[in-house]
C-alpha cells in the first residue's frame, strides 16, 4: 500500500473533523483534538511498528492518546463518521421518534398504528410493488439523487416518510443518518435556505458546518423535507413570480445535489413541482442529478379496513369512492363491525362520529367542561384565523393567545360548569386547549399544528360554510379543504362550492378546474388555456361546458363520457383512458389530438378516436425534418455551442401550437428509430454519438 500517496488525504480528513497535526513522521502520523479542558490525540500508525513509545510521550504531554493502524481512507472515513456523528445514538434516537409518532396516531384512534401499503405512480406508470423498498434502493445507488413524492392532503406523505426513516436506520450495514425536517408555515418562516440549514444545524450542533455538508455530498446524511409547499404561498396573479419563489427553494436543494447526495421532497400535488417551469428548472441545472417522481394513489379501501366491513359496504350500496380518505379509514378499522353497520352508507356521519369520539375522550382527559359542539366551534375558528394568516403552525403560546382572545365567552360559559374548588381561569383553560388532541407539536421547533390534514380540512371547511363572505386566502388552504370535504355529501360539497365562487377570481384555471373536481365532479365554468399535469379522473362529468386551447399532460381518465363538442383546440398527451367512451356529437372538426395515450385493452376508446381524427399520416421529406429540427433544438438551441443531455417529455413540445403536436410526436418516434433519442420513462436524451446526424438536422433550413 502506497501510504505517501495516502498520507495528505489522511491529513485532510482529520482536519476536516477538527484535528491539528502535532507529529508528522514516516512511519505514523498524530492528530490533537481539543475540547475545553480535555485534550484527546490519535496515532495513526502507517508502518505496523510498536508505538508504545511515542503514546507515553504523548501521555506525558498531557494528551489522552489513541492508537489506529492504517487500513484505508475509507476505514478512516467510518471510524471518524460513526464517532463524531454518533450513529448509533443517532439511530436509535429516530427509532423513538417514529415510536413516539405510531404511538400519537394510536392515541387518536385508540388501535396499534400501522403503515397501510397502497400503490402507486412512478413516472406516469402504475406500480404495485413496496413503496418504501423502491425508495430506499434508490438511496444507496451512486451519483445524486431527488426523490419527489407527492399525494393530496391527508394521503400519508408524513406516515410514508416516518416509515421511510425507520426502516432506514433498521438496515444492518448501513452507518447513514438521515435528518428529517418537517416544515410548517408560520409568522416568522420565510427563508426557505435558512429554515433548512437551522434544521440541519440542529441535528449536529457541535459539528462544523462543512463537515455535515460534506457528509450530505457523500450520501451518509439523506435530507428528507416533508411538507415542502408548506412555504409556498402564491400571488395568484402572476405565474412567473409564483415559480420564482420555488426556483428559490429547489435552488436551495439543488445546490445540495453533488457527489452523491440524496434528498427526499413531499408535497401535496402541485403543478409549481410537476409542470414545465419544474423540468426546465432541472435542465438548466450545472449540477446533474436523478430526479425521481412518486405520487401515491388513492388507499385500497379492502387492505385499510378488512374483507369483513368492505362486504358490508359492497352489500349495502354504500358509496366507496367517497370513503378513499386515509384517516376515514383508519378510523373505521378501529370500529367495531357493530358500530360501523348503522353509518356505513353516510360519510357525513362517518366524520361526525370521528369527531365526536375524539372529543369525548379529550373531555374526559382533560377534564373540560366544553360540549363537543363548543370545541368544535374554538377549533373551527382558529383553523380559519390560520388560513387566513397564511400559516399551518403557530407558537403555542400564540395559539393560546388566540384561543383566550376571540372565544372568550365560549371560555367563560364553561367555567361555570366547574365547581368553584376545580374552576380553571380562562388563561389556564386556554392553555389545556392548546395542547388539545385536535393539535400537535410541528417538527423540532416549538410549533403547533393541526394533527393532520383532514382534520384541519374539514374544521377550516366547516367554518368556511358558516361565512357569509370568505376572506382572501391562498389556494393551498382552498384545496386544504376541498380535498377533505370531497368525501362528503353532495349537498355539503355544494355549499362549500357556493362560498368559494366569492373568491375564485384570485385563482388560476387550474385551481379553479380542481375546486370542480373534489366538490362537485363536473365542469361548472368553461375553461380556456388550461394546463392540466397528472391528473386522475373517475366519472368526471365534461358536459355543459366547453374545454378549449388547453392541455391535458400524463393524465388518467376512468369511466368516463367525452363528447366532441366539449373540446376544441385541446391536446391529450401522454394520458391514459379506461373504460370510456367518445361521443361524435357534432360534425365539424374541433381538433382535438391524442398524442402518445393508451388504454386499457378492452377498450377501443383510442382506437376510435384515431379514426374520427386521424391526423396527417404522410407528410413530405421537408416538413419531416423541419420538425425533428424542433425537437432537436428542444435540447441543443440555435446559436448555443452546446446542448442539455435529457429533457422530459413534455419539454419537447414546447413553443410549439397545439394542432402540431402530432408532427412533433412523429418526429420523435422517427429520432427514436434512427437512435438519435433514447427514451427513460420520461426522460429522453439525446445520443451525441449520433451528432454527424445531429448536425445535419440541427443546420437544415
Amino acid at each position: 500500500m502506497n501510504y505517501e500517496v495516502d498520507r495528505e488525504d489522511i491529513k485532510k480528513i482529520y482536519e476536516l473533523y477538527g484535528f491539528e497535526l502535532i507529529e508528522e513522521k514516516p512511519g505514523y502520523l498524530v492528530f490533537a483534538f481539543k475540547v475545553g479542558y480535555f485534550k484527546n490525540a490519535e496515532l495513526v500508525n502507517l508502518s505496523n511498528s510498536d508505538m508504545t513509545e511515542t503514546m507515553e510521550q504523548l501521555r506525558r504531554l498531557g494528551y489522552n492518546p489513541q492508537e489506529t493502524h492504517f487500513v484505508s481512507l475509507q476505514t478512516i472515513r467510518d471510524r471518524l463518521f460513526n464517532g463524531f456523528f454518533q450513529v448509533n445514538y443517532y439511530r436509535e434516537r429516530v427509532k423513538k421518534t417514529y415510536s413516539e409518532f405510531a404511538e400519537n396516531q394510536k392515541k387518536l384512534l385508540g388501535i396499534q398504528y400501522e403503515y397501510i401499503k397502497g400503490n402507486y405512480l412512478f413516472e406516469n406508470t402504475q406500480r404495485h410493488d413496496d413503496l418504501i423498498s423502491h425508495i430506499l434502493s434508490l438511496l444507496v445507488e451512486q451519483g445524486p439523487s431527488l426523490i419527489v413524492l407527492e399525494a393530496a392532503a391527508g394521503f400519508g406523505k408524513t406516515c410514508t416518510v416516518y416509515e421511510i426513516i425507520n426502516q432506514f436506520v433498521s438496515q444492518e450495514n448501513n452507518n447513514s443518518v438521515p435528518v428529517m425536517s418537517e416544515l410548517s408555515r408560520n409568522r416568522t418562516a420565510k427563508i426557505f435556505r435558512y429554515i433548512l440549514l437551522d434544521e440541519i444545524d440542529k441535528n449536529f450542533p457541535n459539528l462544523n458546518s462543512d463537515l455535515v455538508k460534506m457528509e450530505i455530498y457523500n450520501g451518509r446524511i439523506p435530507l428528507i423535507v416533508d411538507g415542502f409547499d408548506e412555504l409556498m404561498i402564491r400571488s395568484h396573479a402572476e405565474a412567473d413570480a409564483d415559480f420564482d419563489e420555488v426556483e428559490s427553494m429547489l435552488d436551495t436543494i439543488g445546490d445540495m445535489l453533488k457527489d452523491n447526495a440524496k434528498i427526499i421532497l413531499t408535497s401535496r400535488k402541485s403543478a409549481l413541482l410537476s409542470g414545465d417551469k419544474f423540468y426546465q428548472w432541472i435542465e438548466n441545472r450545472e449540477n446533474d442529478f436523478k430526479v425521481s417522481r412518486f405520487i401515491l394513489n388513492e388507499p385500497s379501501i379492502r387492505d385499510w379496513i378488512g374483507g369483513e366491513k368492505n362486504s358490508v359496504i359492497n352489500r349495502l350500496d354504500g358509496s366507496i369512492e367517497k370513503l378513499l380518505n386515509p384517516v376515514i379509514l383508519a378510523f373505521i378499522r378501529s370500529l367495531s363491525i357493530e358500530e360501523f353497520v348503522p353509518i356505513c352508507n353516510n360519510a357525513d356521519q362517518l366524520i361526525d362520529k370521528y369527531f365526536s369520539r375524539l372529543l369525548e375522550r379529550e373531555r374526559d382527559r382533560q377534564n373540560l367542561k366544553l360540549e363537543t359542539g363548543e370545541q368544535l366551534e374554538i377549533f373551527q375558528g382558529l383553523a380559519y384565523k390560520m388560513a387566513v394568516l397564511g400559516i399551518t403552525s403557530d407558537l403555542r403560546e400564540n395559539i393560546k393567545r388566540i384561543i383566550s382572545t376571540d372565544f372568550l365567552d365560549v371560555l367563560e360559559m364553561s367555567r361555570k360548569r366547574y365547581y368553584s374548588v376545580d374552576r380553571p381561569d380562562s388563561d389556564r383553560l386556554a392553555n389545556t386547549l392548546a395542547g388539545h388532541v385536535l393539535l400537535d407539536r410541528n417538527g423540532s421547533f416549538d410549533q403547533v399544528a393541526f394533527i393532520n390534514e383532514f382534520v384541519f380540512g374539514i374544521l377550516l371547511g366547516n367554518a368556511m360554510c358558516e361565512k357569509d363572505e370568505l376572506d382572501i386566502m391562498d389556494i393551498k388552504f382552498i384545496d386544504l379543504a376541498c380535498t377533505s370535504y370531497s368525501i362528503r355529501d353532495q349537498q355539503q360539497r355544494e355549499l362549500l362550492y357556493k362560498k368559494i365562487q366569492s373568491i375564485s377570481l384570485a385563482f388560476s384555471n387550474e385551481e379553479n378546474f380542481d375546486v370542480d373536481v373534489r366538490l362537485m365532479n363536473r365542469l361548472t365554468r368553461d375553461y380556456r388555456d388550461m394546463m392540466q399535469n397528472e391528473i386522475n379522473l373517475k366519472e368526471f362529468q365534461f358536459d355543459s361546458y366547453k374545454i378549449v386551447s388547453s392541455v391535458f399532460y400524463s393524465s388518467t381518465f376512468s369511466n368516463m363520457n367525452f363528447k366532441k363538442s366539449t373540446f376544441s383546440k385541446t391536446s391529450f398527451i401522454d394520458c391514459k383512458f379506461y373504460n370510456c367512451i367518445f361521443e361524435n356529437d357534432i360534425n365539424e372538426e374541433r381538433e382535438i389530438q391524442f398524442i402518445n395515450c393508451s388504454g386499457s385493452d378492452s377498450d377501443s376508446f383510442i382506437d376510435i378516436i384515431d379514426k374520427q381524427h386521424s391526423v396527417i399520416t404522410s407528410i413530405d421529406e421537408i416538413i419531416e425534418l423541419e420538425f425533428e429540427k424542433i425537437v432537436i433544438e428542444q435540447f441543443w438551441p440555435s446559436g448555443k455551442a452546446g446542448g442539455q443531455p435529457k429533457r422530459h417529455y413534455r419539454t419537447l413540445f414546447y413553443g410549439v401550437d397545439h394542432n402540431l403536436h402530432p408532427l412533433i410526436e412523429q418526429a420523435i418516434q422517427r429520432l427514436r428509430k434512427r437512435d438519435i433519442l433514447h427514451r427513460e420513462g420520461e426522460i429522453y436524451s439525446l445520443n451525441y454519438g449520433k451528432s454527424y446526424e445531429i448536425k445535419q438536422i440541427r443546420n437544415n433550413n
